[in-house]
């Protein structure tokens, strides 16, 4: 499966608009993915260190359940926050967005965010 950084900034928003960092969350606002879609990419997030989830995977498949963000989850979540710079950021880089790394795309965002403030 493919990362989809919609589906994680949508799932990063839903993670923190939902959480009091000490129970774990059901997510509302995950329509048009599939289960499968999203528990692969909680898994995601939780491995890059974005969110802490507690891992209930079985036979059955994936399973993570979702209880906050950590403070990198947080810092990504402020430079992907803005509507417009976050799809001016994926539109900019285009095909590439499939193989970009998260570091590269944190990157991207904050140099958009510091454009907008400091003088050409």
């Amino acid at each position: 499966m493919k990362r989809d950084f919609q589906l994680i900034r949508k799932l990063l928003l839903e993670i923190e608009s939902h959480s009091n960092g000490l129970n774990p969350i059901e997510l509302i606002d995950t329509k048009n993915y599939t289960n499968e879609q999203i528990q692969y990419h909680l898994v995601l997030l939780h491995e890059a260190g974005l969110i802490v989830a507690h891992d209930v995977t079985d036979r059955t498949g994936l399973d993570l359940i979702p209880i906050r963000l950590t403070w990198e989850g947080h810092e990504f979540l402020d430079d992907a926050r803005n509507d417009t710079i976050w799809n001016k950021t994926l539109h900019d880089i285009g095909e590439v967005t499939e193989s970009i790394a998260l570091p590269l795309l944190r990157e991207l965002l904050t140099a958009a965010i510091r454009a907008q403030f400091l003088p050409h």
